[in-house]
């Protein structure tokens, strides 16, 4: 396998990917547990290596870069984690949590089998969107929201 010579196709954070708790080792040192993963390619390589930051830097021979990425990450997580306590959000009559912002709007909802499901209504759309994951709870449901808005935000 190729040490050097590799470029990052993307990253991820596999807590988002995967559920909280969840965490890859890293394809080259195989030895580092990594949330935050960088996806590397290599023309020398058949296939793609999930790795951690300092890997993926030493790999690219770019370690700033790789750092960049892995922050650009771990701030996302951190604004993620505390989406559910953000202000803003409230409750309908019906007793959905919901939140508005930049003209989004996010509702949480309790659904038959006792866990929430997730819907968005981006700005101008007639109704909402509804995701199919379900959460156990409102919070985990809140990131879910979170999740669903940075989804429409980057696509």
């Amino acid at each position: 396998m190729p040490h050097k010579g590799w470029i990052c196709i993307g990253e991820y954070d596999t807590f988002e990917e995967l559920g909280e708790g969840e965490f890859h080792i890293c394809g080259m040192c195989e030895s580092a547990q990594v949330r935050f993963v960088h996806i590397m390619e290599n023309d020398r390589y058949s296939g793609e290596l999930l790795c951690g930051c300092v890997c993926a830097g030493h790999m690219a021979e770019d370690l700033v870069s790789a750092e960049t990425r892995d922050g650009a990450m771990r701030a996302k997580a951190g604004r993620r984690d505390h989406f559910p306590k953000r202000k803003g959000w409230k409750t309908s009559v019906k007793g959905t949590p919901y939140i508005k912002i930049e003209g989004f709007h996010l509702m949480v909802v309790k659904k038959n089998d006792g866990r929430f499901g997730v819907g968005a209504t981006p700005p101008g759309a007639p109704a909402p969107v509804w995701g199919s994951k379900r959460y156990e709870t409102i919070e985990a449901a809140q990131k879910g929201c979170f999740d669903a808005w940075q989804h429409y935000l980057n696509h």
